[in-house]
């Protein structure tokens, strides 16, 4: 039966709407605030991995608050009072659309659609070295087939695999919390949350802010000549063939080491990330390369390699690169035979922060990836253990 929605939304905002919390939601409005003041100079080193623990943000925001940016630093103050000026905030959304569905013969029907969203969120700094941030809600809808949940696909930051529902109702529960423990240089944050890898983190081919939260422990140390950031957690695989099964003996690591090339304009990363399941592997825990320890161990996991290269242009005008290999048989390039082999994915693009405009910050990027390049399929496997997907949402792009 063929279907034709059209839909209008309405939303009514309770209290504070701002559902989203700093140092848990990568995607969180900050941080593309915190990209335009790298370009413009304000602050010069950052975490390559988001989201920030609260002493990193607050060490951030103040030093913008006390640059010589005006719009920049009154911008930062409504930042700080946004995220530290209540130890909590409560939000309570109420969405509703009426959504017109052609069925057979010509005929239409009208199905309402309803939700209603509590949120409660906060952060919390027991002194210099101990912070912890939370974002807790309960999300009920009715249940139809035109759900506005369905249509923009907000479920994936919702724990959906752990819904209350009978035939009409439906319940989800969207949990968020990260602890952390260190100075603003280097520590160790726990907990779950979404993760995301600079510069391209809402289209990352790396590490997407979209995707879904999962359980982790992440390292950082942020230099002025060298960075490093790790994460092993633990994820969600998918039934290939009945997508609402999943279990959760799946798990992914991530690391990257930035270092400058001649010139603080100039920085270049390398990075791998692993995906593997059915069996804990405790040496992804240790900063040594995914490659060699994948081909040591002997396991069949899902390895990614990848540089990223950073260029200040001129002040403002910043120019990345970002290049991964899945699986590249060299043989096969050389001689000039490209098919779905060749396992490859990089994104190209340009950011610039205008001064003192009400415009923050101007991307413009280009991403391409090979077929069945975060594919990964075993004819003896029901599920996607090695596949790079949480709860079958990807984690890139």
């Amino acid at each position: 039966m063929k279907k034709k929605i059209f839909f209008i939304l309405f939303s009514l905002f309770i209290f504070n709407s701002a559902f989203s919390q700093v140092s848990v939601s990568p995607d969180d409005e900050f941080y593309t605030d915190v990209r335009s003041w790298l370009l413009k100079g304000i602050i010069y080193y950052v975490p390559q991995v988001k989201p920030y623990p609260v002493n990193v943000v607050q060490s951030i925001l103040n030093k913008v608050i006390e640059s010589d940016f005006e719009v920049d630093s009154k911008r930062a103050e409504y930042y700080y009072e946004k995220y530290f000026g209540k130890k909590w905030n409560v939000s309570v959304e109420a969405t509703f659309s009426e959504v017109v569905k052609s069925i057979q013969d010509g005929k239409t029907e009208l199905v309402e659609n309803y939700g209603l969203n509590f949120y409660a969120n906060g952060d919390f700094d027991f002194g210099k070295l101990f912070g912890l941030s939370y974002k807790f809600g309960i999300n009920a809808f009715n249940r139809t087939d035109t759900s506005i949940y369905g249509i923009y696909d907000s479920t994936k930051t919702l724990i959906d695999g752990f819904s209350i529902y009978n035939d009409d109702l439906a319940l989800n529960f969207d949990i968020n919390a990260v602890g952390s423990f260190g100075n603003e240089k280097n520590y160790v944050t726990f907990g779950i949350n979404k993760s995301a890898f600079d510069p391209f983190s809402d289209s990352s081919i790396v590490l997407n802010s979209q995707s879904y939260q999962n359980l982790n422990i992440t390292y950082n140390y942020t230099g002025k000549y060298i960075s490093f950031s790790q994460i092993l957690a633990a994820t969600t695989a998918q039934n290939i063939f009945e997508k609402n099964k999943f279990v959760l003996d799946k798990y992914f690591a991530f690391h990257s080491i930035r270092v400058p090339l001649f010139s603080k304009k100039l920085h270049l990363s390398y990075y791998e990330t692993s995906v593997f399941g059915k069996g804990f592997m405790p040496y992804y825990a240790l900063p040594v390369p995914y490659v060699v320890m994948s081909n040591v161990s002997g396991f069949n996991e899902n390895i990614f390699a990848g540089i990223l290269f950073e260029w200040m242009m001129v002040d403002g005008l910043k120019f990345n690169l970002n290049l991964n290999v899945d699986d590249l048989n060299l043989k096969e390039v050389l001689k000039l035979k490209v098919d779905s082999g060749i396992r490859t994915a990089f994104q190209i693009g340009f950011e610039y922060a205008p001064q003192d405009s009400f415009c923050n910050l101007i991307t413009i990027d280009y991403s391409l990836a090979t077929p069945f390049t975060y594919s990964y399929y075993d004819k003896d496997e029901n599920y996607s253990y090695r596949s790079n997907s949480n709860m079958g949402i990807p984690m890139a792009m």
